[in-house]
């Protein structure tokens, strides 16, 4: 029990280590992030709880739960960027600790402890755990909702307490219907879950008449009282979820092997480790009905293949079934270790590969200034001295059967790293932050605030005041006809039109980051526009 609570310790404070930095400051607010961010902000000014709102008006495309969750904490502490995204990040947290329980009672603790760790350092968690998004609420309930099944159904069995009841797993499965909408969550659970069930003809465990009034009521509660004052929410929860199945929207739209191409990278660095482990799991998958890799190749396949039919798709939809890639990842860098070893111990390995990367940078830097006009050659220095430190960490700790370690210690430097100069480089919502916190002050008290080709409810959280959203021009037309002036943000390639439209005054251009020219991001300016 000791071991087990330090090896638990060790994997907390790992975790933590990688969410909690820069966590209110490597990017700004995202668009969605923004959604739930605003939504909170008016329920805690209005008290609003039951209707989310952005600007006054309520915004109806998603449940509250992750509004909810925002407000609570906001309330205690502000809804400062690390603050706000505090309790998502406390999700991938506990998210980290369900699936590291799961493998070690099925598999033993080292096992669980590597599964933890690879979870914890896997692109996708690094992005989705750090952001106030409501993708990683849905994960961690899905999660701990196998942990629960794992815990009734998957040989050996556990002793149950309040923590992985029934009533537990019922509870879950009906928050899960309060994150993304109408039946997601639901079906990416209960698809896989049923499908083991009934493979292993124990189908009866799901008939539980008390736990489904209590999944339900939760589930629809709020979806009901809803609908009694805005029928017309029905006609927006059908389009984004049977409507994009039918091909009503045509959001993201995308060919059905998309997932197959996303997953790849959002497995990085871990996805040519999980490899050699996914032949012999799916031996014991195919011959054991009650095993846990049965489980988890239902799990990571029939959420893909559900997800792969509709023609609008984001590789965040997905997310949720991937944590049993985490744990083929702990299983395939045990299987690799004698091979890192013997490499380690190559008298060519490490000159060759500090050679290579010293070549690499000494190319990149110059054909980066010359190219996109920025010098990263202080930052290729200090991650080269990191790289140098950590081969030769990597190489004593392999010479004392510690590989594990020294991997782990370089992906964490390397994080710690690329949320330091890396994202905030490549944040494109820098620029646009940037002008916003600085609308207000070129702006008269009754002189209304508008954007015009982005989302307003990134303006009404940056500047405090309520900002018209223009998707088309006629908008514009419409608002300048009612208050004869405005100051606008947009991007510059619209000043010839806007000159047409009235008397344009720019009053700021945004500063046009080496990232954005890179990926050809038109550059911003904020503008007064009058009739």
């Amino acid at each position: 029990m000791k071991t087990l609570s330090l090896h638990a310790f060790w994997l907390v404070l790992f975790a933590v280590s990688l969410l909690g930095w820069k966590l209110g400051s490597a990017r700004t607010l995202s668009f969605h992030e923004s959604l739930v961010v605003t939504g909170a902000q008016e329920m805690l000014a209005t008290g609003d709880w039951l209707v989310p709102r952005i600007g006054g008006e309520p915004w109806l495309e998603k449940p509250p739960l992750p509004q909810w969750l925002t407000a609570l904490f906001g309330r205690v502490l502000g809804l400062e960027p690390f603050y706000a995204r505090l309790p998502f990040a406390l999700c991938g947290l506990v998210g980290v600790w369900l699936l590291y329980d799961l493998v070690r009672a099925k598999r033993g603790v080292g096992l669980g402890l590597l599964a933890g760790m690879v979870q914890a350092t896997t692109v996708y968690f690094l992005t989705y755990a750090r952001l106030a998004e409501p993708d990683i609420v849905l994960w961690v309930l899905i999660l701990g909702c196998f942990r629960i099944a794992a815990a009734h159904l998957v040989r050996p069995l556990e002793p149950i307490g309040w923590h992985n009841s029934k009533t537990t797993f019922f509870v879950l499965l009906g928050l899960t219907q309060l994150v993304k909408g109408p039946m997601f969550g639901p079906v990416l659970l209960l698809g896989p879950l049923g499908l083991y069930l009934l493979g292993a003809r124990q189908l009866a465990w799901l008939l539980a008449p008390i736990g489904w009034l209590l999944a339900l009521g939760l589930g629809v509660a709020w979806p009901l009282a809803i609908l009694q004052q805005f029928p017309e929410a029905r006609e927006l929860w059908f389009q984004h979820t049977l409507g994009r199945v039918a091909g009503a929207s045509t959001i993201n739209p995308e060919p059905f092997w998309y997932y197959l191409t996303s997953i790849p990278w959002q497995l990085l660095p871990w996805t040519f480790f999980l490899l050699p482990a996914l032949w012999p799991s799916l031996r014991r998958a195919w011959r054991r009905s009650d095993s846990l890799d049965r489980l988890l190749w239902l799990w990571f396949l029939v959420p893909l293949a559900l997800l792969s039919i509709p023609s609008a798709k984001h590789h965040h939809y997905l997310i949720h079934a991937l944590p049993p890639c985490a744990v083929w990842g702990a299983d395939g860098l045990l299987r690799c270790r004698s091979l890192f070893v013997r490499l380690t111990r190559s008298v060519i390995f490490w000159p060759g590969t500090v050679g290579i990367l010293a070549l690499v940078g000494m190319s990149l830097a110059p054909w980066l200034q010359r190219h996109y006009g920025f010098d990263l050659t202080r930052d290729l220095l200090g991650l080269g001295a990191a790289a140098s430190v950590w081969l030769v960490g990597v190489m004593f700790l392999a010479r004392t059967r510690g590989y594990a370690v020294g991997l782990f210690a370089g992906i964490w430097l390397g994080s710690l790293y690329l949320h330091a100069v890396w994202v905030p480089w490549t944040d494109n919502y820098r620029e646009e932050t940037d002008l916003m916190g600085r609308f207000v002050a070129r702006t008269a008290p009754t002189e209304p605030l508008a954007v015009m080709g982005m989302n307003s409810s990134r303006a009404l959280y940056y500047t405090g005041r309520t900002t018209h959203e223009l998707p088309v021009l006629e908008d514009l037309h419409r608002l300048l006809d009612q208050r004869g002036s405005c100051v606008l943000l947009t991007f510059s390639r619209w000043e010839p039109i806007l000159q047409e439209m009235g008397q344009l005054t720019r009053l700021e251009t945004g500063k046009e980051s080496a990232y954005n020219r890179w990926v050809r991001r038109p550059a911003l300016g904020l503008y007064r526009l009058q009739r």
